[in-house]
């Protein structure tokens, strides 16, 4: 009874072992994608070499949202890590634009693109970023309702 038990575990792993192989031969990954799809991750990695600042507005093709947050149920994808990203950055379907900002300030740095955003959090999120990563405190001046978190940018 024993030796048979083992064959059954020793057979299940060989195939468990087998099926990883081969979604990962065939997809190149073994847990699912998050990407916004390859156009959108073109089109992206494409505006931060050039810098084009206002290139959210010139997405076209469809975005693919994959994943769907479990806390409030909004859809997002996440960008390709290009520039200066260390890790990929969602982009939200109720908040294209603000989002999109977010992440190419993050690839690019560019602290124009927090001046861009319209939501109050994102747009403190983006410049604490930025300002973290560049470590200019001139950009602490860019929070004008708060001067707690203000004088802590400074810090």
């Amino acid at each position: 009874m024993k030796r048979s038990l083992k064959i059954i575990f020793i057979i299940s792993v060989i195939i468990l072992v087998v099926l990883g192989w081969l979604i990962y031969l065939f997809t190149g990954r073994v847990i699912p994608s998050y990407s916004c799809g390859e156009l959108f991750d073109n089109q992206f990695s494409k505006a931060i070499v050039i810098n084009d600042i206002n290139s959210y507005s010139k997405i076209n093709g469809n975005i693919k949202y994959p994943a769907r947050d479990p806390i409030n149920g909004e859809n997002y994808c996440k960008t390709p890590k290009v520039g200066m990203m260390s890790e990929r950055r969602s982009i939200r379907k109720n908040d294209f634009k603000d989002s999109y900002l977010e992440a190419f300030a993050a690839a690019t740095n560019n602290i124009d693109a927090c001046k861009l955003i319209d939501g109050y959090g994102s747009k403190i999120s983006c410049i604490l970023g930025v300002r973290q990563y560049t470590g200019n405190k001139d950009y602490c001046n860019l929070i004008t309702d708060d001067d707690l978190l203000r004088s802590k940018c400074m810090q």
